[in-house]
């Protein structure tokens, strides 16, 4: 009697998780020979040329640690020879129960690249969520098994804004991006997501990433996505309250106003000096309510404008000022935040005849197109501005001779102690001026 035999091998690939974004090896190789037909009764197969093979997904449970993310709402996965895909398929997470067979066909003999990747949406689209990859060994005329778990793509964690300023009572909220290594954002869970405060006793931050300042200090915020088991932090500042405050003095908007500006979306910015140069300054602008307890004013707009170092102000001609017309430099508009703040970043201004250093300003409470709620200006300490215009790219300019004293300037003649800045820095290093305006609210 002729014996006719046909050997089928099943292959198990079993896939460990790691760190890294890619490549989760292989661990585990079982093979078994299987007789089929023996005497007359015996069924022959036919060899066909080629394999198969049937990958199970195991859907992790959405309340407990996974490796597949909780994100993940779809898995493609495909089989490459040489770096050429021959099989492709994609299936969704199930509506019920939490596994997925997917089967191939007519797969080539061979070493086969194994890729799965996890996606948010229901159809394989959007950035990646997880990811593995493995060989498995295709046989002809027979199947191979491979089961696999994914590592997380996600390389790093950001979080928005960074270093958040708080007074005691107020506070901020704070977002975590998930990034993959080309810097994509990567979708992630709730629930997966956690934050810390290093010091409640300064500031508390809550599941959702709502820091309250508590008192003045600083605490650093930790946020940490257990999926990836990636974290980021930040530090927080709070700062006391404003104790008291005063009506900002109502001052003249000047001959150089551009109101058209308040239209003009792109002008919401923060960085103003655009091509000027100049010692570098940073304007802080804190608003508050006098009438009602000095409590900061979150969402209202700012609008600033001062000349540039020469002394010529932006979108203006004129034989004084020269011609700059359809020019925006040293002009910006930016909404108070969570702690009544705007920061601007530009250039200290120069000085033009007639008048002292100084910067303009009006608060809009709720929208650029309502009536302005004050219009005033900010000065600067004599002796700052003094160092500054006696620096290099100053000199050309040089000194204020036309107003030498805030008593001689048509503005601040009868006065600045609610509108002179407070300055720190260097020319060197740069200046920040602060300011608090008052106002009724």
């Amino acid at each position: 009697m002729k014996h006719n035999h046909f050997s089928s091998t099943d292959t198990k690939l079993e896939l460990s998780r790691r760190e890294a974004v890619l490549l989760l090896a292989g661990t585990g190789v079982v093979a078994s020979g299987l007789l089929a037909g023996c005497g007359g009764s015996g069924a022959v197969a036919t060899p066909t040329g080629t394999g198969r093979a049937t990958l199970e997904i195991i859907w992790p449970e959405l309340s407990v640690s996974r490796l597949i993310p909780v994100a993940a709402s779809s898995i493609t996965v495909s089989f490459s020879l040489s770096g050429t895909i021959v099989s492709t398929q994609t299936v969704a997470r199930p509506s019920s129960g939490n596994t997925s067979t997917l089967s191939f066909t007519s797969l080539p003999p061979g070493a086969l690249t194994v890729t799965a990747t996890a996606y948010p949406t229901t159809t394989g689209t959007g950035v990646a969520q997880a990811t593995a990859t493995t060989t498995a060994t295709i046989v002809a005329d027979q199947n191979t098994t491979v089961s696999v778990t994914m590592a997380s793509t996600i390389s790093a964690l950001s979080i928005s804004p960074t270093s958040p300023a708080l007074t005691t009572g107020s506070t901020t909220q704070l977002t975590m991006t998930a990034l993959n290594a080309s810097g994509s954002a990567v979708l992630t869970a709730a629930s997966t997501v956690s934050w810390q405060s290093s010091n409640t006793a300064v500031a508390t931050v809550d599941a959702t990433g709502l820091v309250t300042g508590v008192s003045a200090g600083s605490a650093t915020i930790t946020v940490t996505e257990s999926e990836s088991g990636k974290s980021a932090s930040t530090v927080a500042t709070v700062s006391a309250p404003v104790a008291s405050c005063h009506l900002i003095p109502t001052e003249t908007d000047g001959p150089y106003p551009l109101y058209s500006v308040l239209s003009n979306a792109a002008m919401v910015r923060s960085s103003i000096a655009e091509t000027k140069t100049g010692v570098p300054l940073t304007v802080e602008l804190t608003l508050v309510s006098v009438n009602g307890s000095c409590g900061v004013i979150k969402n209202a707009y700012i609008y600033i404008w001062h000349c540039d170092k020469d002394g010529t102000y932006s979108g203006y001609s004129s034989t004084q000022n020269g011609n700059h017309l359809g020019e925006t430099y040293c002009r910006g508009i930016q909404q108070t935040d969570s702690n009544g703040k705007v920061t601007f970043q530009t250039i200290y201004p120069g000085w033009y005849a007639g008048r002292i250093t100084h910067v303009h300003f009006q608060v809009y409470l709720t929208s650029l197109s309502s009536t302005v709620t004050a219009t005033s200006q900010f000065a600067f300490p004599q002796d700052v501005t003094q160092t500054v215009y006696a620096s290099s790219l100053y000199a050309a300019h040089g000194q204020n001779t036309s107003v030498t004293s805030f008593s001689a300037d048509n503005v601040f003649s009868d006065g600045t102690t609610y509108q002179m800045a407070t300055l720190t820095g260097s020319v060197a290093a740069g200046y920040t001026a602060k300011l608090v305006i008052g106002v009724n609210a």
